[in-house]
């Protein structure tokens, strides 16, 4: 990450990386302009708890962009059955179908959180070209766009000096 931000001229300074758990993010108050949790909601050990953490360190204003799979059939089929057994693109065991959440699951626990969703979208990948392309179908894979009601408590603007 750090030789990409540099090979993209990026002001010294401008950019910081972090190794830390999401937990110890929420921990010490710091939030950010965006969060993005692309194809990792699916993996984490309480996909619920996740968001809502997601939606923590988020500023007011901000937006949240998350891609995950569907507790469907047709999920369960294409991407445990299909990409882990059958054309081997994952290894057996990436996926747990229990872990996949509904579009209205997500949206139900981020607009708990005071995070708005704004867009839904199917999302249909291509193994033989490699290649996503939004569709309107969101049995499979989906993605959505949500921000953080300008009127939500940011933990960093509330400490006192």
């Amino acid at each position: 990450a750090v030789q990409h931000a540099q090979n993209q001229n990026f002001a010294p300074g401008s950019l910081s990386y972090l190794n830390s758990t999401l937990e110890s993010i929420v921990d010490c108050g710091k939030t950010y302009d965006a969060v993005i949790a692309s194809e990792v909601v699916e993996h984490v050990n309480d996909p619920k708890t996740f968001l809502i953490n997601c939606c923590t360190v988020l500023k007011p204003g901000g937006q949240l962009f998350v891609s995950t799979m569907n507790r469907t059939p047709a999920a369960y089929l294409l991407a445990v059955v299909g990409a882990e057994r059958v054309i081997n693109l994952v290894p057996p065991g990436t996926h747990d179908w229990s872990k996949f959440l509904t579009p209205e699951e997500v949206v139900g626990t981020i607009e708990a959180e005071n995070v708005l969703c704004e867009f839904v979208s199917g999302m249909m990948y291509n193994p033989l070209f490699d290649h996503w392309k939004l569709c309107s179908s969101t049995d499979v894979n989906y993605m959505l766009v949500a921000s953080k009601s300008e009127g939500s408590l940011d933990p960093e603007s509330s400490k006192s000096s």
